[in-house]
């Protein structure tokens, strides 16, 4: 088995294909990964102050580029007929190619086939590398987020399926899973486009005070207030936008936020969820600040019994906060809120009496 690469290595390795798919839809995989990986070397000169050798080392790259724009991408011609100082630039803000209809790819490309396992067990950094390269290239309204978090649920369900002596049916059975994946991610940005339609950017904002004052009530207001404000902005902005680029223009600018306030997490500590969070997989980040998994189940406690006293509801508080701190603690906190949930609403039955 080739060796595999670390799971920083490849998550950075999976950013810079899928910064660069959708610009390089004549590239093949081994011509956008070299590209690549000789950009973000140049990058590194450049930030050590290295001047000369970031000059020399960003010459090289764009006369690579230049000399091959035949099998990269018809956007690159334009670009290398400038003078040789202009084309950096250029080359920097180029626009993605547009797509052909015929580039899609589906999901059974990478679940059918009886070589499918083999591939994946014999080198499974180049067909993970693969995979994401292919749906970057076929999906340029994907978020680099949903990009990777899809890798990662092929990943899992790749190295689940693969260890059964006979994984076609577990294969054809997970890849569900996978556009289940797609199509929530579709529809949280419906969701938050569709209150800020009814709601307008000052109720919105207020609304997102709101739940994040009850995730980090640590957090300053001046803070608070910032961070909404950001927030609301990216929904103004990336509602009015087509379908084509709503998805990406929300979780991307979305992380940003959240990367901000994970920042200032590392300097002043917050609270335990958002350590969670922000230590945790970075394109499950936004899905761990949105988690309401709790929050619906005391909704639900409350309206159950209306008649419920003050001193009934502080006790069910303190049984409710007991079992969300418990859970948020758990490496499946899913499957603990699933366990945990039912038993504490037999048990809250029990005191209110309605059994």
């Amino acid at each position: 088995m080739v060796s595999r690469l670390t799971g920083h290595k490849m998550h950075k390795m999976h950013m810079k294909i899928i910064k660069l798919a959708p610009k390089f839809l004549k590239a093949d995989l081994a011509t956008a990964s070299k590209i690549g990986t000789d950009a973000a070397h140049t990058y590194a000169e450049c930030c050590r102050g290295d001047t000369l050798q970031c000059f020399l080392d960003g010459q090289k790259l764009i006369a690579y580029i230049c000399s091959h724009q035949d099998t990269i991408s018809s956007q690159m011609k334009s670009c290398c007929e400038k003078p040789l100082l202009e084309r950096v630039m250029c080359l920097l803000s180029v626009e993605n190619e547009d797509k052909p209809e015929d580039l899609t790819p589906t999901l059974k490309e990478f679940v059918e086939g009886k070589d499918m396992c083999q591939n994946f067990s014999t080198n499974m950094d180049q067909h993970l590398l693969n995979f994401v390269f292919q749906y970057a290239k076929g999906h340029p309204e994907f978020s680099a987020q949903l990009l990777l978090r899809l890798t990662k649920q092929y990943h899992d369900l790749m190295e689940e399926c693969c260890a059964i002596e006979i994984p076609e049916p577990c294969l054809s059975k997970k890849e569900e899973q996978l556009e289940k994946l797609i199509a929530d991610s579709k529809a949280v940005v419906t969701a938050a486009c569709t209150r800020h339609s009814k709601l307008g950017n000052y109720a919105f904002q207020n609304m997102l005070l709101t739940r994040y004052t009850k995730k980090a009530p640590q957090l300053e207001f001046a803070d608070l207030h910032e961070y909404t404000k950001q927030l609301t902005s990216i929904a103004d902005k990336c509602c009015n936008q087509d379908d084509g680029y709503r998805l990406k223009c929300s979780e991307g600018n979305v992380n940003i936020v959240l990367g901000a306030i994970c920042q200032q997490h590392a300097v002043y500590y917050i609270n335990r969820q958002i350590s969670r969070c922000c230590s945790g997989s970075y394109p499950f980040r936004r899905e761990c600040f949105s988690e309401t998994t709790g929050l619906r189940f005391l909704v639900f406690l409350v309206k159950h019994k209306l008649s419920i006293t003050d001193e009934q509801l502080l006790n069910v508080n303190v049984k409710f906060t007991g079992m969300v701190a418990k859970c948020c603690d758990a490496n499946n906190h899913e499957e603990c809120f699933s366990v945990e949930g039912p038993k504490l609403v037999a048990e809250i039955r029990t005191a209110l009496g309605d059994n």
